[in-house]
C-alpha cells in the first residue's frame, strides 16, 4: 500500500470517528450508536497499528 493510500484510509478512519462521535453526542443512550462508535474506534487503531508495524 503506497503512503497516499495509507493517509486516505486514515483521513476516512479519522472522519468516520468524528462522525460517530457527534452520533453519540446526539443519542448518548443509544447502544447501538456506542457499539458504532466503538466500532469505528478499533478499524482505526487497526489501521495505525498496521501502519506502526505493531
Amino acid at each position: 500500500m503506497s503512503e497516499a493510500e495509507i493517509m486516505e484510509r486514515i483521513g476516512a478512519a479519522c472522519q468516520n470517528v468524528m462522525g460517530m462521535f457527534m452520533a453519540v453526542c446526539g443519542a448518548p443512550d443509544d447502544p447501538a450508536v456506542a457499539e458504532q462508535a466503538n466500532g469505528a474506534l478499533r478499524e482505526l487503531d487497526a489501521l495505525m497499528r498496521a501502519v506502526a508495524g505493531a
